[in-house]
């Protein structure tokens, strides 16, 4: 039977679609008081693969300086792939010629990295509060956590242990052009995950597995992808008008198993292209109560 009250009550926003929520978890400068983003978070394990909580890849930002079109990719290495991209970035940079070696630039690619956070405390978002969402960060916060899971000293942290991680408190503000992450820090104090407003207990496993599965965006989606046709075309047309007279060679790069020659013996001044192993968890003190409040 058709609902008479509603028929002749229509509004216009009943007819525009909801934007989802958003799975990822944004910070920003912009985004916090004063120009600093400051937030307490806690990393979560990505339940279908523990030991792979955190995913590592290569990305480039592929703007065509003619068009204005700008497309981001994964740079083909982060699989294991042949990557015309790497290439012909290195042997731009390595050619000698000053005009090449700064074009280079447009097609240099990053390492960037994804896990699973639990938002403990976020006075700029505090409806995030409790929320599992996906954190894309860069090469700062990867040191830092590395620092915990291999230590110079004392006994190793592991940041996504469900119970004995401890709280990470970001703290985002602007430093020239780039956001900056130097002081943000892992705090002393565990932050065992958070079901429903109480600590996640070692006694009932399977209850922080449910929440785990329900409330955890799918981590495996931002896995490093190979290009699309579209994208390998975006890149070949902006070869073309970067460096036209290399748009040949960049369709025989894809043939050769390597050109060494334009590579140099380290990569881009940053770590290896493929993740390195994490240490296994130690025996961490679960003792200590947690508190949310810190200073900003």
């Amino acid at each position: 039977m058709a609902n008479f009250e509603e028929l002749f009550n229509m509004d216009a926003e009943d007819f525009v679609e909801k934007a989802s929520e958003s799975t990822m978890y944004r910070v920003s400068p912009k985004g916090g008081k004063n120009g600093v983003y400051s937030a307490l978070i806690r990393f979560v394990p990505w339940h279908k693969d523990p030991k792979n909580s955190m995913l590592t890849k290569w990305e480039a930002w592929l703007e065509n300086p003619l068009t204005k079109k700008g497309m981001n990719v994964d740079c083909p290495s982060s699989i294991g792939k042949p990557s015309e991209l790497k290439d012909l970035y290195w042997k731009m940079k390595n050619s000698g010629n000053p005009e090449l070696e700064k074009k280079a630039s447009l097609f240099s690619r990053k390492p960037k990295y994804y896990a699973l956070v639990q938002i403990l405390k976020d006075e700029n978002n505090p409806e995030l509060e409790g929320k599992i969402k996906v954190w894309k960060f860069g090469q700062k916060i990867y040191d830092k956590i590395q620092a915990e899971l291999k230590p110079e000293f004392g006994s190793p942290h592991v940041p996504f242990d469900p119970f004995t991680g401890r709280a990470f408190h970001i703290k985002c503000k602007q430093v020239g052009e780039w956001p900056n992450y130097d002081e943000s820090k892992f705090l002393e104090q565990h932050a065992p995950i958070i079901i429903n407003g109480e600590f996640a207990s070692k006694e009932n496993p399977q209850a922080l597995l449910n929440f785990l599965q329900e409330a955890s965006p799918d981590l495996d989606q931002f896995k490093a992808k190979e290009w699309s046709h579209e994208q390998e075309n975006h890149f070949r047309e902006m070869v073309k008008v970067v460096v036209p007279s290399m748009a040949s060679s960049v369709e025989s790069l894809s043939k050769q198993e390597s050109i060494g020659d334009f590579v140099p013996s380290t990569s881009e001044g940053l770590q290896t292209e493929t993740p390195k192993p994490e240490p296994k968890n130690g025996p961490v003190n679960t003792s200590g109560q947690m508190n949310f409040e810190f200073n900003v």
